[in-house]
Order: C-alpha cells, then structure tokens, then sequence
C-alpha cells in the first residue's frame, strides 16, 4: 500500500517542485516561493511568449492554491494529484484565466498577499509618522508600483526613474521630496515609480534591490543595466540626466543640410525649432519619438542666418 501511495504522489509533476519548495515548507515560504514565481512569469515581462507565461502561471496556480491549504496538502501529500477530487473548482476547473487576470489586477478587486504582522508593521499601524511616510505619494504623479501596477513599468516606453524605499528609511523623506517635486516637471516627458520594498519584497527582489534608499535610472526603450543614482543628487540634475537617455530623433539643421533634410521623408510635415541654447529641450525630443514616423523634426542654431531670416525667426526659441 505505501509503494502505491507513492508511486501515485509522484506519477504526475510534483507540487513542490513546481514551486521550487521543500516537502516541509512553511505556509509562508510556500506562499512567498509563489509570489516570487508570479513576478518572474508575468506575461507583460515576458513580452516574447506571453502564452508560454499564461501556462506555467496555471501549473504554479495548481500548485499553489493545493499546497496553501492544509486539507488540500494533507490529501495531496497521501494521495498525490488524483486525490485532490476537484481541483481550481472554485476558479472554474482547470481553466486558469480567471486567476491569472485576478492575481495579476484584470479581476474584481485584483489579488491580496498577506503580510506577518511582525512588531514593526504593529508600529506602522498605530503610527502616524508612519502612515505619511508609507503614504507619501498618494495623490502625486508617481506610479506607485505593486504587483497589480508593475505593467506600467515592464511596458514601458520612456524613461523611468525607480525609487525603492522603505517608510523608516532616515532619508525617506528627502528623496520623497526631491521626486515629488521632479514629477510636476516630468509630466508626459518621463516616469517615476516608488516601490516599498517593506510591503513589496518579492518585487525589490526580482529588481535585483537588496538595500534602501535606492533610485535607479533606467533608459527608454532598453534591457541594459539600470544607472545607480548617487547620494545627493537633486531635482534639475534628475531632470537633465533623463533628458540624456532619451531617444533623440531630432536633426541639426544648418545652411549645408537644410535642402536635403527639407526633401527628405517627402510624405512627413517638417517641424523646425530654433533655439539660440545648446542642447535640445526634452520636450522636443519626446515629440520627436512620439510621432516619429509622421513628423521630421529639426533643430536649427541662432547662428544660421540664412535660414532664420528665411522663416522670419526674430525670437528664440520659435518652432
């Protein structure tokens, strides 16, 4: 009788396994190796195979709604899968798109971890520092990232500021600050995201974030390393080091060019900006990326005489 129990627990893919987990883990360590499994199969960070991402989240979903529940797992662990009689029955069988979309946000009231209460989220509770700490970016334009939210940031298209905090960090408040205020002069042109890696460990995990305060950098439209932001920095070097990762699909015009670029692209409207600054405005960059495609964008110096008193340019900067 016990070969055949154990031949039937192993015959299919071990629950345990699948969640990368030891026969005596813990609720919570199962609970965290799921949460951590979630993260890395999303399907938006696993833009080449969503589908592929869709199927492995359904075993892990398998695995763990059965080893999260003691009844479940006491049967599991005598009778292997075929004694879980209905497995997922109450996410509609073994189609897993209701719990994919609820755990990942798409469902009604998207899915909930719950955290210990260890003594410091007591203290938070009964804390109101605490609270305006954890709180502070409610209400700003910052993307607070969480499991439900982290989409925003694996689609994104521009560049991203990541702060990853925890509310009793010492200089938690000044950064908080200096990106509160960076975000009402980042509207539209780049993102900033916050991350409590208190509430959102798994997460600071996966981003490869062991210590805090920390602000990375990273650029638009790209896989490479993120840059590490050191200490005292402020809000207009935060705004001019953006600017620097951009993409910058803007073309210095002078007198030698100006017939090519005109006669280039013959189908796209020409926009020409003329600035007597060096440099070129983010906001002109954005656009230029935006609608690259349907506009050709140029940037022409105060010094090309020419084409100024062509276009009549007397003030700068003139578009």
């Amino acid at each position: 009788i016990i070969i055949n129990v154990v031949q039937h627990v192993f015959a299919s893919e071990d629950y345990y396994n699948i969640l990368g987990v030891s026969r005596s883990a813990t609720t919570e360590q199962i609970r965290k190796a799921f949460r951590k499994l979630a993260i890395r199969h999303h399907p938006d960070k696993n833009k080449d195979n969503p589908e592929q991402a869709k199927q492995i989240f359904a075993k892990m979903a398998n695995a763990y709604e059965v080893l999260i529940d003691p009844e479940k797992r006491k049967i599991y662990d005598m009778y292997g899968e075929e004694g879980i009689k209905k497995p997922q029955q109450e996410w509609g069988g073994n189609n897993f798109e209701g719990m994919f979309s609820h755990f990942f946000g798409g469902g009604q009231g998207g899915f909930r971890f719950h955290h210990g209460q260890g003594d410091f989220h007591n203290f938070g509770e009964q804390n109101e520092d605490f609270h305006r700490r954890r709180n502070i970016f409610e209400g700003k334009e910052i993307n607070v990232l969480n499991m439900e939210t982290i989409s925003k940031f694996y689609l994104r298209q521009e560049v991203w500021y990541v702060y990853f905090y925890k509310p009793q960090d010492e200089k938690h408040l000044q950064v908080a600050e200096i990106l509160i205020q960076l975000s009402t002069k980042a509207v539209n042109i780049f993102k900033i995201g916050v991350l409590d890696c208190q509430e959102q460990e798994e997460l600071c995990e996966d981003f490869a974030v062991y210590g805090t305060p920390q602000v990375l950098l990273y650029k638009q439209n790209s896989n490479e390393e993120p840059i590490t932001l050191k200490d005292n920095f402020n809000v207009d070097q935060m705004y001019d080091m953006a600017g620097k990762y951009m993409l910058d699909f803007v073309e210095i015009v002078n007198g030698e060019t100006y017939e090519e670029f005109m006669n280039r692209y013959p189908l796209q409207c020409k926009v020409l900006y003329f600035t007597n600054t060096e440099g070129t405005p983010l906001l002109i960059k954005l656009m230029s990326s935006e609608y690259r495609g349907y506009l050709h964008f140029g940037l022409v110096r105060s010094n090309e005489a020419l084409i100024t008193k062509h276009f009549e340019v007397t003030a700068y900067p003139s578009l």
